[in-house]
């Protein structure tokens, strides 16, 4: 939202903090993916999700929130958060979000841009690869800067609070001052 945001109306806002979140999704795993290409599948994620109730909506997500966040205390919160969600619009969500590319788009981006990364579900010899994943997602904007959270997973704010707000601290002391 972030970089669609700053891509749209780039005179409105000072400077663009985004956590684990990148232009286009699917590209972290494969710099070719297209939105065109990812769509059937994105149409089929949002079928699947809008179809369950939302026990089973409870029961998928579970299965994935481990490699989203690390500590249990913190899988259970997140998990209270789910079962407060419409399935339909979590499936929604999912679609646009595999079928949003901003690569393109970002290039009118003129403020700052911190893109924190985390690689912290990956096994160590993939860390290099995916640091490098998330600095071409921002390539095109040569105020970018990309820091990566190696400890953590998904959920940065929950798996290293410290990390997150010491790199969000830093970032901003750096911007301007508008009086």
């Amino acid at each position: 939202m972030a970089f669609w945001i700053g891509a749209t109306e780039p005179g409105i806002i000072g400077g663009i903090v985004a956590i684990d979140g990148v232009p286009f999704l699917p590209a972290l795993g494969n710099p070719a993916a297209s939105a065109e290409a990812i769509a059937p599948q994105a149409a089929q994620m949002a079928n699947v999700c809008g179809s369950l109730s939302l026990e089973q909506l409870v029961a998928q997500s579970r299965l994935g929130m481990g490699s989203l966040i690390t500590a249990p205390a913190d899988v259970e919160r997140a998990m209270a958060w789910v079962a407060k969600s419409d399935a339909r619009a979590a499936g929604l969500a999912v679609s646009e979000l595999m079928t949003t590319d901003l690569r393109k788009d970002i290039a009118k981006i003129r403020t700052p841009v911190l893109l924190i990364g985390a690689t912290g579900a990956a096994p160590e010899p993939m860390w290099t690869t995916m640091e490098k994943a998330y600095a071409a997602q921002v390539a095109s904007l040569p105020s970018a800067r990309v820091t990566i959270a190696n400890k953590t997973r998904h959920f940065i704010m929950l798996d290293d609070p410290q990390f997150l707000f010491a790199a969000i601290d830093e970032f901003l002391s750096a911007l301007p001052t508008v009086r």
